[in-house]
Parts: C-alpha cells; sequence; structure tokens
C-alpha cells in the first residue's frame, strides 16, 4: 500500500499547506531507537517460526530486525511472507509479540525529553517505523511519545519496506519539508540506507544492538537518546534549518564528544547502497553468513560480522 499523497503541486506547499521552505522535520524510528524491542521482535519471530516447525536461527532474525517483515522472513527462512505458511507465520508472530512482549517494554532512556526538545526548536516529528500499524501505536505508548508526534508512517504506507526508502520517502512528504531540512534518527543499517537513498541525512543510535562501525554511514553516532541529549547544542539537529543543507555541516564533519560524523552525501551513498545490495542480493545467494550466539555482541549485538563488512567493502570499492 502506497501513501496518499498530502502534497501541493507548487514547491512552497506541502501537507496541511505549509511553506516547504520554512519546515524542519526530525523522522523517527521506534524500535531499537525509541524503545528497547528489538530482542522482543526477534524472540516472537522465533517464537512464531517454532511453533510452525520451522527452525531459524535467533542470531540471524536478530540481525534482521529493522528490515520489513516482508524482507525478514524470506532472509532468515527462504519463505515469501506472501505464501499461506508465511502468512500463518507473520500473523502469529504479530499475536505473540503483542501477548507476550509488548506490555513490558521500556522506551530509552532520554526518548520522552529529547522529543520535546525536537518540538520546542520547532521542529516536525514524525514517525517512519518497519512495524505494522495495529503495533505502532502501542510502541509509541510505550515510548511515552505518543503525544507529541505529529505523524507516522508505518508498513503499512508503503510499496517497499526498508531498506528501501519508501517509508521514509512517505514520512517525508507527510511532514512538508525539503530532503535538506529533514534528519532522520535511527538504529540499523536499514535505517541509514532507507534515509539516505530518500536523501536525508541520518543521525544512529547503538541502543539497538548496531555499533558504531555498523553505522558508518550515519552523520552522527551516539550511544542512546540521552547521549543525543547530553549533547545537543553541539549535534547535527541544533543546526537543522529550513531549506536545502549548505555548507560544511551539510557536507562533511568532525568528532565532537559523543557523536561522529561521516562524509556525505558521497560516502553514505555507497554504503547504502552496499547495504541495500547485500540485503537484496547477497542473503538469497547464501553469501551472508549469521554468526553463532558467542559471535554476537554484548546484549546480543546485531552488529555485521567480518564477512559482511569485507562484502561491503568490495561493493563500494566497486561503485566508487
Amino acid at each position: 500500500m502506497t501513501a496518499s499523497p498530502h502534497q501541493s503541486p507548487r514547491n512552497q506547499e506541502s501537507a496541511g499547506g505549509r511553506d516547504r521552505r520554512r519546515t524542519t522535520v526530525v523522522i523517527l524510528d521506534v524500535d531499537g531507537t525509541l524503545v528497547d524491542s528489538n530482542d522482543a521482535h526477534a524472540q516472537a519471530w522465533k517464537d512464531a517460526f517454532a511453533e510452525a516447525g520451522v527452525d531459524v536461527d535467533y542470531g540471524q532474525i536478530r540481525r534482521s530486525i529493522g528490515m520489513g517483515g516482508d524482507k525478514l522472513m524470506p532472509h532468515v527462512s527462504g519463505m515469501s511472507k506472501d505464501s499461506p505458511e508465511g502468512t500463518r507465520i507473520s500473523n502469529r508472530r504479530g499475536e505473540i509479540f503483542k501477548e507476550r512482549y509488548l506490555p513490558h517494554l521500556r522506551p530509552f532512556p532520554g526518548v520522552r525529553e529529547l522529543v520535546e526538545r525536537f518540538a520546542r526548536d520547532g521542529h516536525r516529528v514524525v514517525v517512519a517505523s518497519s512495524a505494522d500499524e495495529d503495533e505502532l501505536g502501542p510502541l509509541l505508548e510505550a515510548a511515552g511519545v505518543s503525544t507529541l508526534i505529529q505523524e507516522r508512517t508505518s508498513s503499512d504506507d508503503a510499496e517497499h519496506s526498508k531498506p528501501d526508502p519508501d517509508i521514509v520517502q512517505a514520512a517525508l512528504k507527510q511532514s512538508g519539508a525539503e530532503p535538506g531540512a529533514a534528519i532522520m534518527l535511527g538504529d540499523t543499517p536499514y535505517d541509514v540506507a532507507a534515509a539516505t537513498g530518500a536523501g536525508i541525512r541520518v543521525v544512529g543510535v547503538e541502543c539497538g544492538g548496531w555499533s558504531r562501525q555498523d553505522l558508518s554511514g550515519a552523520t552522527e553516532v551516539y550511544k542512546d537518546p540521552a547521549a543525543i541529549l547530553a549533547a545537543y547544542d553541539a549535534s547535527v539537529f541544533s543546526r537543522l534549518k529550513s531549506g536545502p543543507a549548505s555548507g560544511p555541516a551539510a557536507s562533511r564533519g568532525h568528532l565532537s564528544g559523543t557523536a561522529h560524523r561521516a562524509t556525505f552525501p558521497v560516502g553514505i551513498m555507497l554504503i547504502a547502497l552496499g547495504i541495500t545490495l547485500c540485503v537484496r542480493g547477497l542473503a538469497h545467494r547464501g553469501r551472508i553468513r549469521t554468526p553463532s550466539e558467542s559471535q554476537l555482541g554484548p546484549h546480543g549485538s546485531a552488529g555485521l560480522g567480518p564477512l559482511e563488512r569485507a562484502e561491503l567493502r568490495t561493493l563500494i570499492t566497486r561503485t566508487s
């Protein structure tokens, strides 16, 4: 399902008659970014597969959380989500997640305060999540920010899920902002690929289980939302202005406190291309291997292993 258009043909107008030249937006991922839910999603998938008699490695599922379910299922099991068995497993996963895990989820430190700061600075706050629509509302409640979100897009609002850019593009259209006046906040390489594919900057957080190295395409990387809040005045969010991004801050960065900036936009786009090709192509040919539980980092970190990073480096070299 594609997002319905809310945008006037004229460049200066958009959703709700807002002036595109004056609108700035922060686009938020939810799972692993605002709410500590990535492990719960992975376990719900594991439980649903197990009930159906399908043996799927938890580590492989965990590393796939963040992409849409339509991509996750064939990636980890070789089964189409649209097949009869795939549909049953997917539906059961949703039931398990909502019954067993959702009631126990908690936000990461500093989430509400950070979103309040975005709003206080005059930015529109829009959600772009791979979650199903019926799960997104409760997730935002768990994050404690449901009353602060002005628009939201879910997997139901895009034809292609992350790491494709459709969901981010839908959120950008709803916000009424130009790409240069938008920043996404996310926790996975799939968020990085989706944001850069939509032509916007992305800030990463490591609290979802991916490392700084795995999020190397992000403009800045922080430990969690609380760390962004602590360094807010030195962050890219404090310099978010309406209209096209310009000046050194838009094209390159520097090391500052807990944040790390990467070259933008060429380096990011190459990383995004590499991630997308890995997900779409290499995984289906069996070239992406899932680490054993012992290879996962602290708290079940879902970061890329040496083989995946080597694949990305090769792809980046070929396309540079």
